[in-house]
Parts: structure tokens; sequence; C-alpha cells
């Protein structure tokens, strides 16, 4: 056991720590009394059970990595009561546990969500595991051929016009606008030249103007 020098004003949280098992992080249980305080956001998500469905779970995590990263908790009520989880007793049950949760991460959500890490929490004897999904590179994550995002408390399907938002804003478009606008300055130079001696040209210059400025307005940060 940990031997922790602290007066006491700390004896309480070193009692609740002595309780919980070993195979429970006292950061995870420590993480999870903060989030049932806080409640459902825009970077935390309950689940009373662990979805049969990994399909399910699949758009979760891929919500999550689209949008920054966020924490699942599972063996938690919408309301923010800790449920917990059955048949986590066993180390064998544990481990199946986590290495489904990091198949479904590396298997089921395109491209694959990288370094999710699961750990389990403790409030009162009953046990919930905690999903961290890290912030990733790709702009946006699909499950099925659909794309998610996290929308405050919710994780939903994103629109058309919000995957052109968020490839367009992600930095790893960077060098591809960078090549788009040294292509459309060549060929806006080669309007110009022409413009000067036929009207078609002006005009197509004038249109191609117009229609480069909607789209940069809309698109590019």
């Amino acid at each position: 056991m940990r031997v922790l020098e602290c007066g006491p004003s700390c004896e309480m949280s070193m009692s609740k720590e002595s309780q919980i098992p070993p195979w429970v992080s006292v950061e995870a249980t420590k993480a999870l009394n903060q989030a049932t305080a806080e409640g459902e956001s825009q970077k935390i998500e309950f689940k009373e059970i662990v979805p049969s469905n990994g399909h399910d779970l699949a758009k979760e995590i891929a919500a999550f990595a689209t949008s920054g990263g966020g924490k699942i908790y599972i063996g938690v009520a919408k309301t923010g009561v800790v449920i917990g989880l059955e048949a986590v007793e066993t180390s064998e049950a544990r481990e199946q546990l986590c290495d489904r949760i990091q198949g479904i991460a590396a298997s089921g959500v395109v491209p694959a969500v990288r370094n999710v890490i699961s750990t389990f929490a403790s409030d009162d004897g009953k046990h919930a595991i905690l999903i961290d999904v890290p912030k990733q590179n790709a702009p946006i994550y699909y499950v099925s051929h659909k794309p998610y995002l996290r929308d405050g408390a919710l994780s939903r399907p994103a629109t058309p016009e919000e995957v052109i938002d968020l490839v367009w804003s992600h930095g790893s478009s960077a060098h591809r606008r960078k090549l788009e606008e040294l292509k459309e300055k060549m060929f806006e130079q080669q309007l110009e030249s022409q413009a000067k001696h036929d009207e078609e040209a002006r005009e197509m210059l004038r249109s191609f103007h117009e229609t480069n400025e909607r789209i940069r307005s809309r698109y590019i940060p």
C-alpha cells in the first residue's frame, strides 16, 4: 500500500482509496466522480451497459475522434448515477472487455482510432469502465461509411456540409490548399492575359473571382 504524507483533511480520501480493488484506477475513479457531478457534455458520454452491438460503441468512439477527443463511461446512467458493470470481477473478464473495446476502435472505425485507453473506476463498490479517446490526426471518422461527430452531449452523423467544413479547416488540408491556390493563381493569370483582348475571357475572370471568393469565405479559415 502506498504511504501518503498528509494531515487529517485527507484521511477520508486515503480511506476511500484503500477500499477500492487493486485493478481499479484511482485517477479514473477521480475522473468518474467529476464526470458524474458535471453530467454529459461535448467531452463526456454515459452508457449504462456495454452495447451488445459493437456498432453502437464504434459510433461514440468515432464521434469523439472527429471532435477532438473525449471520455465514455460505461456503467453510468444518463442521470450520472453509477449503476455498475456486471462480470468484471475476474481478470479474464476485464481483459476480454478491454480487448473488445480496443478491437472496436481499431477495426470498427475508419480510419482506426489510435491510443484508446480503457481503465476501471469505482464508486461505492460499483465499477465502471472509462474509455479515453484522445485527439486524433484525421479530420473525420466513419462507421459503416457514415461520418460521425460530437454535437453537445449527442453523437450523430455529420452532414455533408459539416464534412466539408471539417476537412477544409483541418491542419492536414493545409498543403493541399496551397497546391489548389497555386493552380488557381496560374488559371487566373491565364484569364487575365486573355481578358485584355477577349470579352468572353473577361466575363470568365469576373465569374472566377466571384466563385472563388464565396468558396474561400465559407471553407477556409
